[in-house]
């Protein structure tokens, strides 16, 4: 957005969006976490605007055995999914990141020049044609859940500090010892003493 605002704002306006979403169109979306709902829909995860949650940047490797990237997409890019029905024609890897930037450029580099308020709820809520009861209803659905998350972070506090473990020596130079991209993302199995 690069202006300000806080979460204290932006939490009731991502659940109201997504409430708003999951109503005008239930067969796509939903804003639930429970898995069983999700099942073939785009969950709007309007909880990720907490200062105390965490979330993968854009091109950032996931530690998977196949290591994909978090990699911007253009909308042509998500109609010739949704046309071909095939999710993996999103999905790349480092190499085809670097391919795609050559080709394309950075697609996210127009976020992080872009400048913009956040419209007030009751705005947004009215561009998306609901009326002055469901606009309440939501408004007040969205501030109430976004008070019990807030509620949920101040019992547990802030995340903790990461301290270094302390390793033994063996450890520091495995930890130390380049690994392959198939290795990164598998867990080191202990040896059982016999």
């Amino acid at each position: 957005m690069h202006t300000p605002t806080s979460y204290e704002k932006t939490k009731p306006f991502a659940n109201a969006l997504a409430r708003l979403l999951e109503q005008q169109h239930p067969e796509l979306v939903v804003s639930d976490m429970k898995k069983a709902l999700r099942v073939g829909k785009v969950l709007v995860d309007w909880s990720q605007n907490d200062e105390h949650k965490t979330t993968v940047s854009v091109y950032s490797l996931r530690a998977r055995e196949r290591p994909t990237v978090s990699t911007p997409v253009t909308w042509e890019e998500v109609e010739r999914v949704l046309t071909k029905k095939d999710p993996n024609l999103v999905v790349f890897e480092a190499d085809d990141v670097l391919k795609r930037a050559d080709k394309m450029g950075d697609v996210f580099e127009p976020v992080l020049m872009l400048k913009q308020k956040l419209p007030e709820l009751a705005d947004m809520l009215a561009a998306g044609g609901v009326g002055e009861e469901e606009k309440l209803e939501i408004a007040a659905h969205a501030e109430a859940r976004a008070q019990q998350m807030s509620r949920k972070v101040e019992r547990r506090g802030p995340p903790p500090q990461e301290a270094s473990p302390k390793r033994s020596k063996p450890a520091m130079k495995r930890a130390a010892r380049p690994r392959s991209a198939k290795t990164a993302a598998t867990p080191v199995k202990k040896k059982r003493k016999v």
